[in-house]
This record gives C-alpha cells, sequence and structure tokens, in this order.
C-alpha cells in the first residue's frame, strides 16, 4: 500500500481512508461529505425557543433584553448570541417586521438559501423580467 500511496502522491494514512471508505460504501464513499453533524446535541431545547419566542412577542426586547429576561423570570441562563440565533430560526430577527400592538408577524420573511447545485436566487435589479442567478 505504501507504493501506491506514494506513486499517488499522497500519505499512507490517507489511502488507507479512502480504502476503509470504499470497502465500506462502494463509489458513494469515496463522495465529498459534509463533516457538520446532522443534529447537534448541544442545540437549545425547543421549549426554551418557544419561551424566546413568546417573550419576544410579549416584550419587544433585543436579544440581551430576553436573555436577562430568561434568567430573572425562568431561571433560565442564555447568552444573547444564542437568543439571537434563535430569533433569526424563528423569523423573528427584526422587530420591525411584528406589528407592535399584538407582537405578530407583519410580513413574510424571505431567506435567501443556496441552491443545491450552487448560486442564489435574488430578485433581478433590471426591471419586471423576475428572478435571476446569480453564481
Amino acid at each position: 500500500m505504501a507504493h501506491v500511496a506514494a506513486e499517488a502522491g499522497i500519505s499512507r494514512r490517507c489511502l488507507a481512508k479512502w480504502y476503509a471508505r470504499r470497502r465500506a460504501h462502494g463509489e458513494n464513499g469515496l463522495l465529498d461529505h459534509s463533516s457538520c453533524l446532522a443534529i447537534s446535541p448541544a442545540r437549545t431545547p425547543e421549549d426554551t425557543a418557544d419561551l424566546v419566542e413568546a417573550l419576544r412577542r410579549q416584550t419587544k426586547h433585543g436579544p440581551a433584553g430576553l436573555a436577562a429576561d430568561l434568567q430573572r423570570l425562568h431561571g433560565i441562563t442564555a447568552a444573547p448570541a444564542t437568543v439571537h440565533r434563535i430569533l433569526v430560526r424563528r423569523g423573528l430577527k427584526r422587530l420591525r417586521d411584528l406589528d407592535p400592538p399584538t407582537g405578530e408577524q407583519l410580513r413574510e420573511v424571505n431567506r435567501y438559501e443556496p441552491r443545491p447545485g450552487g448560486g442564489h436566487d435574488f430578485p433581478s435589479l433590471r426591471g419586471a423580467r423576475g428572478w435571476s442567478r446569480c453564481r
């Protein structure tokens, strides 16, 4: 195996890793794959996220104020950055998107996500031609 690795210009360890993937998963084992976790064991529980959303709609505070309210009212410690991530995930990042008296969402939140083939969809700036694709 060492001479094959030397001919390919890679380390023996790298070749052994690829060989084990090939034996275990076939051709699909050699494809690129994400190294991030499918689920995060440290993610904020959903009941805490629901509480953050309810507090945001009631008090209209920002992430720092909501983190302080969580600690003071419910004994839950969360960093303002964590509260901000929850608000972004729930589509409540901008306070101006909420109706002041009721706390209901005024407009739909548009998130521009990458397409599977790459690139993004953005509204066209060339007039009424619809959507254009950026690469």
